[in-house]
């Protein structure tokens, strides 16, 4: 009997376990686990709303109720964007329904963790907190999207009767197309837009404090006025103390959504901003301003979603209006074109700090509907300078990148998009303290990192990168390949799981009571003797102390202190790593009440490097300017730096002072792919032909309109796609060139390999140095068979002068049919 109901028992919980799994399963066909318990306010489209601004791409409910949803206008592919928006509170069900066939769908940003469930076309999820959702269908984020906006209940709505409250009730208001006036708010003034409400014309507030725009209703423009003005939807020109709050702005113009000029202490909250229409089409542009915060926005544009500016009469950036203290967080963005987050490109500003990005979702970032791949300057996340201003304490944190062609940009340059922009590097200029921390990037980009600074004068300095991730990898160190960083970009960290690797080794900011910390040793050498390091502290003088009365090696106010006594004081910094560096420094006395003077002297392992006549330079006893040095030296890992002072006759009053700093040069790294321009020399790139009995000819930049580099005959070309270089001779060889900006030893590395795989003979290829082959080095031709999408890669190092060109030949065997070839050149210092 036992047994018998121990078999029973079995059965039942065997019954028990498909019956549970048949009602889950029934349950996940349903679209939801569980019905969800919250509440929703739906507000219906107005019944007088032109059907042009009403979508039927998506049918939407919440918690059964239906929401509505409405037309933002076609993207710059020719799709329609959608919105709708509800208020709820506690935990909701939400169900969309596209009205088209489609394979797969995704719920984004990632950081919601939605997935979903499908039942037919309709696709359901839960949301357990007010939050922005948008779906992508079939992974094409340039196709037919919808973006969802759930909010919290909406608290103090002001009253109808207000005479200080412009109010517009739930309806459709026009307030007139060209040739209307904007809605304009006097000081004190709010005005207010219902849910509900759907508003055609422009705001603007202008030179005025404490005014109010808000509400959950729409504010829309489509049309271009061109008049005095202005065609932006929604401007706050010289406001102070204000805010706006909740509002829905569609802007279906190739004009600024909404923007602020010379404004401060203003708050936007809850602000939804969709501007699909290409281009120039801003989501939010910031102006001259001060004391701003962004808090909880969504914005799709098709240009930069947020844009940074500094806009003046004045030409002298130091005469501008400053640009700082702005706070942007808690919110999505979406750009169909230019950048996500930018900074710049126009900065006639006295300066540009305090600026903070924080917990952020980049939805989607494209570079340029007409020119793909062909603008190296734009990423997810942007500084662009065109005029030479100061940016110092900006911040990028908690960020995450869902689909990008690129990741982040911080670059120095004289004009943008095809010299629509000039600018001006006569005045000084840097950037400063720019901190990238808690980056995530899931995107199917190149994730480029660049840091490209102008000059000696105008560089890009004391940069973090801290725990950044690109699909899973942490970037550990600077041999991470998304880096691209120019010989103007210095003072750079890399933190990550596995420590930190620096770029700068300052003596006095990293003297510690450690030997070898940072590579930093404190010793004393005799003669020809080896070093012996000191001791620390035996005196309780916080000194490094050697074995004579007197030789020490101390730090103080931002400098370092080496005292000899009858032998040498030496400071000496050990390479973790291969590289060039630059060593910087001024040796001067800092005792100068006596004495003879000292002899300083740098050496790399046992030979000095400076002075470069090989004698000890003197510094004379009441020398207190002394003598800078500039020094660049290449370094193999473990290779010694010692920086040495000695007595001359005696060692009294021989305190020095000498604080050398010790950075490494980056390869300066030329990327064909990522600095491809439509400027002949852009990074020293050039685009040409070459053909026997007539030699090199450049190619012309699109003028069929195709975005590539075309050459005389009918197929040769050059162009970029995704992270590669294609050519296509026809009748000449195609022929990428570079020349080279300083001599020294590159590295040439890339792969070659049949694009086009569908017939044809193949081609052959071979990469020359001047007027000599140098790949193969054989002296033939390497053949690429017809079909070869493998191809041959290559790997060598050429020493060269400056202006000493490499050129990348592709040419035709018997005919030019089919000859597409892959080819992406790095050139590595």
């Amino acid at each position: 009997m036992v047994k018998s109901n121990v078999h029973a028992s079995k059965g039942r919980k065997i019954i028990y376990m498909f019956l549970i799994a048949a009602i889950v399963m029934l349950i996940l066909e349903s679209g939801s686990m569980a019905e969800a318990s919250g509440t929703i306010t739906a507000y219906p489209a107005p019944a007088n709303l032109p059907s042009a601004y009403a979508s039927s791409d998506f049918a939407v409910t919440a918690q059964g109720s239906q929401v509505a949803v409405y037309n933002a206008g076609s993207n710059a592919w020719g799709n329609a964007v959608s919105y709708g928006a509800f208020d709820m509170s506690g935990s909701v069900t939400v169900s969309i329904t596209p009205n088209a066939a489609y394979g797969s769908y995704k719920l984004v940003p990632q950081s919601l963790g939605l997935t979903g469930t499908r039942s037919g076309n309709t696709i359901s999820f839960t949301l357990d907190h007010p939050a922005n959702v948008s779906l992508v269908l079939d992974g094409n984020y340039q196709g037919k999207v919808l973006h969802l906006f759930a909010q919290a209940p909406e608290t103090n709505i002001p009253g109808s009767s207000d005479p200080n409250i412009i109010y517009f009730g739930p309806g459709y208001h026009d307030l007139g197309g060209p040739g209307s006036t904007p809605i304009y708010l006097a000081s004190n003034q709010t005005l207010y837009i219902a849910a509900g409400a759907v508003v055609r014309g422009r705001v603007r507030a202008n030179d005025v404090s404490n005014v109010t725009i808000r509400g959950r209703g729409i504010l829309l423009n489509d049309y271009t006025a061109n008049d005095a003005h202005g065609n932006i939807t929604m401007a706050l020109n010289f406001a102070a103390n204000s805010k706006v709050q909740d509002i829905i702005v569609n802007n279906n113009t190739a004009n600024w959504t909404s923007a602020v000029h010379g404004s401060s202490f203003l708050n936007i909250t809850n602000y939804k901003g969709i501007s699909p229409k290409f281009a120039s089409s801003d989501g939010f542009d910031i102006n001259s301003s001060h004391d701003l915060t962004f808090d909880g926005l969504f914005i799709r544009s098709a240009d930069d979603s947020v844009a940074i500016k500094g806009l003046s009469d004045e030409t002298e950036p130091a005469r501008a209006l400053p640009i700082y203290n702005i706070e942007f967080k808690h919110s999505q963005l979406w750009s169909d074109a230019n950048n996500a987050i930018g900074i710049g490109a126009e900065t006639v500003a006295a300066y540009v700090k305090h600026i903070r990005f924080q917990n952020m979702d980049i939805l989607y970032n494209y570079d340029d509907r007409y020119h793909p791949d062909v603008l190296p300057d734009r990423s997810a996340i942007n500084i662009f300078a065109l005029n030479a201003t100061h940016f110092s304490d900006i911040v990028f944190e908690d960020i995450r990148v869902e689909k990008a062609k690129r990741l982040i940009n911080a670059q120095m340059d004289t004009s943008f998009y095809f010299g629509g922009l000039q600018g001006n590097w006569s005045w000084p200029g840097e950037m400063n303290g720019i901190t990238y921390r808690n980056i995530t990037s899931y995107s199917d980009g190149t994730n480029e990192i660049k840091l490209a600074g102008w000059d000696n004068q105008h560089q890009i300095s004391n940069v973090l990168f801290e725990n950044v991730v690109i699909n899973g990898n942490q970037v550990a160190d600077f041999n991470d390949p998304h880096f691209n960083i120019n010989g103007y970009a210095n003072r750079i960290q890399v933190k990550s799981a596995s420590g930190t690797a620096k770029t700068r080794f300052n003596a006095s900011d990293q003297f510690t009571a450690a030997q070898g910390s940072d590579g930093w040793h404190y010793s004393t050498r005799t003669g020809g003797g080896t070093a012996v390091d000191m001791n620390w502290n035996v005196d309780g003088s916080n000194h490094w102390r050697g074995p004579n009365t007197y030789d020490a090696i101390w730090n103080d106010s931002g400098s370092i202190y080496l005292h000899p006594d009858n032998n040498q004081a030496v400071l000496e910094w050990q390479a973790a790593k291969t590289g060039t560096v630059r060593i910087t420094g001024r040796v001067k006395k800092g005792a100068t009440g006596g004495g003879d003077g000292v002899k300083v002297s740098l050496w790399k392992n046992n030979t000095m490097i400076w002075p470069s006549n090989g004698q000890w330079q003197t510094i004379a006893y009441n020398d207190a300017t002394g003598i800078p040095h500039v020094i660049t030296a290449a370094v193999t890992q473990g290779d010694t730096l010692s920086f040495r002072v000695d007595q001359i006759t005696n060692s009294a009053y021989d305190t020095t002072s000498w604080n050398p700093e010790i950075n490494y040069q980056f390869n300066n790294v030329f990327n064909a792919a990522w600095d491809m321009g439509y400027l002949q020399g852009t990074r020293g790139w050039y685009y040409r032909v070459w053909r026997s009995g007539i030699g090199t000819t450049p190619m012309s930049w699109n003028p069929d309109g195709s975005n590539h580099w075309r050459g005389p005959g009918t197929y040769d070309a050059i162009w970029n796609g995704p992270g590669t270089m294609y050519l296509h001779p026809d009748n000449s060889q195609a022929m990428l060139e570079w020349a080279a900006p300083k001599a020294g030893t590159v590295r040439v590395k890339g792969l070659v390999k049949k694009a086009n795989t569908q017939g044809g003979d193949g081609v052959n290829v071979s990469i020359w140095k001047n007027g000599s082959m140098v790949w193969p080095t054989n002296g033939q031709w390497q053949t690429i068979g017809y079909n070869d999408a493998t191809g041959v890669n290559h790997d060598f190092i050429l020493s060269l002068a400056q202006g000493d060109t490499i050129s990348f030949r592709v040419d035709q065997r018997a005919n030019s049919a089919y000859d597409s070839t892959s080819w992406n050149p790095i050139i590595t210092y």
